[in-house]
């Protein structure tokens, strides 16, 4: 994967608008926590609220095989805004060779990954599986259900083999409340020798 951010305005050499502004290649899931913390895995120090962008200004994070990219921004919202939210950018993407990913922030950036195709995350309905809002609006934490499941008394998930996902009985009444809930992978079939 390469990951470049540019501007419409050619003379913007820097990214602005963003609180927080990271990447990281997730390998795990930590559903005690929300926000980055939830997410296991490598932080790219290229990734910043003050990074450089533009042409030239490309980096190439080290994404394992069957990692996720996650890049997330905190926004700070224009002046006279609330801070609800809904400028805050996420990016989750897998590798794909020969796809490119484009998603512009709220305020005029273009993020481009190339060989790599984007992962939505769905929404958590406020309140589930009792869960405080802090959590279930995170979308941190709503990605790390998506990717590891969320089973009752793990700590830290992490697939069984990467590429193959498990999908813990905990999880299937997320998928029930979300019939659109997209899988990434099939869970392993126990018939298989593996």
């Amino acid at each position: 994967m390469m990951v470049s951010i540019h501007h419409p305005d050619a003379s913007v050499k820097t990214l602005d608008g963003f609180k927080y502004f990271w990447a990281k290649s997730v390998t795990g899931f930590n559903p005690t926590k929300h926000c980055m913390d939830c997410l296991i895995g490598v932080r790219h120090k290229r990734a910043h609220p003050n990074m450089l962008c533009g042409p030239g200004q490309a980096f190439s994070p080290d994404v394992p095989l069957g990692a996720d990219l996650y890049i997330c921004g905190v926004a700070t919202p224009p002046e006279g805004e609330r801070d609800d939210y809904a400028h805050n950018f996420h990016l989750v993407c897998r590798h794909k060779k020969g796809s490119t990913v484009k998603k512009t922030t709220y305020n005029g950036y273009v993020m481009i990954v190339t060989n790599a195709e984007e992962i939505p995350i769905p929404a958590i309905r406020n309140g589930w599986r009792g869960l405080p809002y802090l959590f279930t609006r995170c979308r941190n934490f709503q990605y790390g259900v998506l990717r590891f499941g969320y089973p009752a008394g793990s700590a830290v998930v992490r697939p069984t083999e990467w590429g193959q996902v498990p999908t813990p009985p905990e999880a299937l009444d997320l998928q029930l409340a979300f019939p659109a809930f997209p899988t990434l992978a099939s869970p392993p079939d126990p018939e298989v020798k593996r």
